[in-house]
Order: C-alpha cells, then sequence, then structure tokens
C-alpha cells in the first residue's frame, strides 16, 4: 500500500509539474500574444457581479498588462446584464470594448441584445468601439457563428469572441479558440490553440494585396480637390493613406456599387443635412466660431497716441543733438537755424543749404538719421489709421450687446449660446436663430449691416471676397464662442470603417489639416495676384514708403540746386549782373 500511495503521490506531481511546466507560459503567451497585437489603448470592460472570481480575476490582469494604457482603464460591473449608463464611459472608434461572460458555455440572443443596447449606450452612434467577447466555456471549441452573424446584420462589424477555459485547480484562464465572421463573403473562421501563428489584430486587418479599392470624391474646398478625375487636398492625402493601409490602391471611380463608398469632407455647422443621421462619420480637427461685425459709425475710445507722441518727441531730441553737433563743429549759423533741422526730418528740403566740407558732411548724416527716423514715423502713422479704421471696441458680449446690432447664427450655434451660462436673456434676443442661415449667397452679397458668427476659414472668405468690393467685415478672434468638428463624412458602410478611422485620425495628430490650410491660403493668394485686382491692404504700405522716397529725392534735388546757384553766384559775370540791378532799383523808387 505504501508503494501504491507512493507512486500515485509521484505520478500527481507528474501531473502537476507538465501541467506548470506546458500549460502556465503556453496560456500566457497565447492569450498575451493576441491582445498584444492590438496595442496599448483605451480599454473599457464590462462583468457581471457575479462572473467575478479568481479566473475572471486573473484575465482583467492579463488584459491590463497588454492593452490598457493604464489600470484599470475603466471596469463596469452589474449585477445584472442590464449595465447602468455612466457618462464618463463614453467609447469612441479609438477604444477596446471588452464583455466578460466568464460562467457561460455560450451567449443567448437576450444576452446579445442586451449587449447591443450597452453598446449604444456607452458609444458615440458615429465612433463605434471595436468589440471584443471573451466567453468561458468548459467544453472547448464552441461555435459562434450564429452569435457573430447576429452581430454583423446589426451593423456591428468589428468583433472578435475570444474562448477561454477557466481550469478549476488552477483558476488561469487557457486559450481555447478564436472566432471571426466576414458578412461579405458569409466567411466564418475559428482557430484553435494548434493554430495560434495567426495574428487577429495586425495592423493591416484589411489586405487588398495589391487590389483596387474605388471611391467617390466629392469636391468641397478646402477641404478636398477634384480637378479632371486627379483628386488634391485633404482627400489626395486620406487616398494614399487608406491605401498604404489596406496594402491596395485607392482610385476615384465616378460611379459606386454597394460595397464601395462615397468620400466628402464638410463643416458640420453649415450643411443642410445637419441633425440627420448618416452611414459612418468621422470627425477630424476643428473650427473656431468667431464673430464678424461691421465697421462702426462712431469710436467711443480713440487708440492710444502715446506712441506717436513719443516718437515726435524723440525726433525733437534728435534735432537737438544735432543742434549741439553742429555747434561744437562750428557750422554757420544760418545752417544751424532749427526750422531747417526740423524740416528736413520731415522730408523737406533744407531752407539754408550748406556751403563748406564739414557742413555737406553734416548734412548727409542727417539726411541718412532722418531716413531712418522719417520711416518709423511713418509706420506708427499708418499704424494709428490701421487701428482707427479697424474697430477694436468690440472685445466682449456686452460690447457686442452695446453696439445694437442684430447678430445672424445658425440653429447649432444658438442652441450653444442658449445653453451658455452668464449670458442674459435680453442679450439673447439680439441673435437671430435662422434655419436659412448663409454668411453669403449664391451671388457672393453679404449684407454688412448685420453681425455673423461664423467658422473662420468661411470668414476669411468672405473677407476676402469684400475687400475686393471695397467693403469690409472685420472678425473678432477674442470673441470665438463655439468648436465644430469637420467631418469626413462616408455614404455607404463598409468594411474597412476602422482603417478610415485610424488613417483620418493619424493623419490629423500630424497636422496635415493645418498645413493644407497654409497651402490653400498661400494659393488663394497667388491666385488674387494673377487676377490683377490690388485691394487696400496690399498697396498701402508701399504708398508710404513712395511717399517717404520721393520727399528724400525732392530734398536731394533742391541741395544740389542750392550748390550749383552757390557756385555761380561766386562767378565773376553774375555777380556784375547783380550788382547792376541793384544800381537800377533805387532809380525806380
Amino acid at each position: 500500500m505504501k508503494l501504491a500511495s507512493l507512486v500515485s503521490y509521484l505520478l500527481v506531481a507528474a501531473d502537476v509539474a507538465r501541467s506548470n511546466f506546458y500549460r502556465e507560459p503556453y496560456v500566457d503567451k497565447a492569450i498575451e500574444g493576441i491582445l498584444q497585437s492590438i496595442g496599448r489603448r483605451d480599454v473599457i470592460v464590462r462583468i457581471r457581479r457575479h462572473d467575478i472570481q479568481d479566473g475572471a480575476q486573473r484575465l482583467l490582469d492579463i488584459v491590463a498588462r497588454n492593452v490598457a494604457v493604464t489600470w484599470p482603464s475603466q471596469i463596469l460591473v452589474s449585477r445584472e446584464m442590464r449595465f447602468n449608463f455612466q457618462l464618463r464611459s463614453l467609447a469612441s472608434s479609438r477604444t477596446l470594448l471588452i464583455y466578460i461572460f466568464a460562467s457561460n458555455d455560450d451567449i443567448s440572443d437576450a444576452e446579445l441584445n442586451a449587449t447591443l443596447n450597452d453598446i449604444d449606450l456607452i458609444s458615440h452612434p458615429k465612433h463605434m468601439p471595436e468589440l471584443l467577447l471573451m466567453i468561458g466555456s468548459n467544453r472547448g471549441a464552441l461555435n459562434c457563428r450564429r452569435q457573430l452573424k447576429y452581430l454583423w446584420d446589426r451593423k456591428v462589424f468589428d468583433v472578435i469572441i475570444l474562448e477561454v477555459y477557466f481550469h478549476p485547480r488552477y483558476s488561469e484562464p487557457t486559450f481555447v479558440a478564436v472566432h471571426r465572421f466576414n458578412g461579405f463573403n458569409d466567411d466564418y473562421s475559428k482557430i484553435t490553440a494548434y493554430k495560434s501563428e495567426i495574428e487577429w489584430y495586425p495592423n493591416k486587418l484589411r489586405n487588398m494585396y495589391g487590389g483596387i479599392f474605388k471611391v467617390m470624391f466629392e469636391e468641397v474646398r478646402p477641404y478636398g480637390t477634384l480637378e479632371n478625375g486627379t483628386v488634391g487636398g485633404l482627400a489626395k492625402l486620406f487616398m494614399d493613406a487608406l491605401s498604404n493601409a489596406v496594402n491596395g490602391t485607392v482610385v476615384h471611380a465616378k460611379d459606386l456599387r454597394e460595397t464601395e463608398m462615397s468620400y466628402n469632407a464638410e463643416g458640420l455647422v453649415y450643411e443642410d443635412w445637419y441633425g440627420t443621421q448618416h452611414e459612418h462619420t468621422v470627425s477630424v480637427g476643428d473650427d473656431r466660431v468667431c464673430a464678424l461685425v461691421p465697421a462702426m459709425p462712431a469710436a467711443r475710445v480713440l487708440v492710444d497716441f502715446w506712441q506717436i507722441i513719443l516718437t515726435i518727441l524723440f525726433g525733437f531730441l534728435l534735432s537737438g543733438v544735432v543742434w549741439c553737433v553742429s555747434l561744437a563743429m562750428k557750422v554757420r549759423k544760418r545752417v544751424r537755424d532749427p526750422l531747417n533741422t526740423i524740416g528736413m526730418f520731415f522730408g523737406m528740403p533744407p531752407l539754408r543749404g550748406p556751403r563748406t566740407l564739414m557742413e555737406k558732411v553734416l548734412f548727409v548724416a542727417v539726411t541718412i538719421t532722418v531716413a531712418e527716423y522719417t520711416i518709423m514715423f511713418q509706420a506708427e502713422l499708418l499704424e494709428f489709421v490701421v487701428e482707427f479704421t479697424v474697430s477694436t471696441r468690440v472685445s466682449s458680449f456686452q460690447d457686442l450687446y452695446n453696439t445694437g446690432l442684430k447678430v445672424v447664427v445658425s440653429p447649432v450655434v444658438y442652441d450653444e449660446l442658449t445653453t451658455t451660462e452668464g449670458l442674459s436673456p435680453d442679450f439673447i434676443k439680439r441673435f437671430l436663430n435662422s434655419p436659412e442661415y448663409e454668411l453669403q449667397n449664391k451671388g457672393g452679397w453679404v449684407d454688412t449691416s448685420k453681425a455673423y458668427f461664423t467658422s473662420e476659414i468661411t470668414g476669411k472668405l468672405a473677407e476676402t471676397r469684400l475687400k475686393r468690393r471695397g467693403r469690409r467685415l472685420f472678425k473678432l478672434s477674442n470673441l470665438c464662442i463655439l468648436s465644430h468638428y469637420r467631418v469626413h463624412r462616408l455614404h455607404v458602410r463598409s468594411p474597412y470603417k476602422s482603417e478610415i478611422d485610424k488613417v483620418l485620425l493619424s493623419l490629423t495628430e500630424s497636422g496635415f489639416v493645418d498645413k493644407y490650410v497654409e497651402d490653400f491660403w498661400r494659393n488663394d493668394k497667388s491666385e488674387r495676384k494673377s487676377e490683377k485686382e490690388m485691394i487696400l491692404s496690399d498697396y498701402s504700405v508701399y504708398v508710404a514708403f513712395f511717399v517717404i522716397i520721393v520727399g528724400h529725392v525732392i530734398s536731394s534735388i533742391v541741395f544740389l540746386g542750392e550748390i550749383i546757384a552757390g557756385r555761380l553766384l561766386k562767378s565773376k559775370h553774375l555777380t556784375l549782373f547783380c550788382n547792376c540791378c541793384k544800381l537800377k532799383i533805387p532809380k525806380h523808387s
């Protein structure tokens, strides 16, 4: 009996050692390998309270180590399948949503419906997260075609079912199989532990192997251009990035089939279709909504004159320095005339020209100094004119209210204003909620007697067109009240939704939106130059410099004329002619 007990004990110990040697390291590698291919990201885990056991805790540890950016990202526990919605649990397309069914051999339709309802509650309708269902299995190798097809029919595409087995003795989650379903070709695949070489979350989920993917691009400037079938702007960047993501060739197509898609990028606030549901919408970037106000008829507070006053005082100080230098250098009194020096500072010719070499050297030095000072003085005057013309008196909501202007806004902005704290009801009455809000109609006409709240890009376009007609609306960036998303729309549902989300988000993070906007304005400026239409802001600076240069040219001509006249006065014939004139004058008197 002792021998039999010893043999039995050795067999049990060998079994435990074999299990610990083979199973535990393999289990960690199998499950962790699948989770690590997802990449570290935000995770929301949903689990029922009675499912929390040692095995589920171990599974949560594995998820936290391999997927979650922070531990825990978010774990929501419920007694029943009806999870309670929490505002802080809003999921996006960058979220991995994990549901753990640790004590079930299968998932019923009722549980799937409850899961779908929960997904709708905690997810943005246009940014659905990826879904990972972890099912505890006591039998192993379940057939999950029905569950996956059920989810696919309800437009939930990115779903993976990870089947695990919790050993009763070790409570260690053991990898059993991974299940996926492709509803486009009705392909159900199940990979068991013996086929663990396949990645389930690779970088390119949809590999087209060089195939052609047709997309119909719509031209909406400045987000995209389409000329003679050639795509440009943001749409071109999107085309190239999507081609790399799916390992295929994205081309523009005029006509689409059901499995293809139409791409468009526009501003969400100013769309006629606002408020309707679309197949798929991805937000990228945002536009600040600022006030555009007309020029006020009268100014309440003028600009600060101190800079101009200080500049003038600096000019007189410089005149005093020149006066002292002329005394030290014993320059003639008639050249030291203060009016002579001050006149030169304003670009006027000297009243009495220099005669000696020292006077001429001093005059040239003063002229060079005066040129620099005059440019600075003219710049101060030009800045004053600009500040006086472009009213900066409206800098707050109260200032805008005091102007008495009626402000035209879109319904979206109006709803935002009504929910903004600190705005009085009387102030809200000044806003016109226009469902047919347009900053300018098709003819390019803008009512400059009203104020508008519009995005910066739309406002810039309006300002450019108005300047050509000699009218102005002034943008007040300090009255930016709202931020709206620019959106990329896909009119047809596509199995490439996750890849498109990642492409757009990655391109947005790299700053491609700002880069293209800069290119757009640079091209727009060159187009305005090619049209040979100049506006005041284009040449007003050059006019100021032209006046300064002309003034100094006239001064130089007069100076040379005085030198020539001085030489002629020294000649004998001219002296004799002057003496004769002096002798004749008394006779006439």
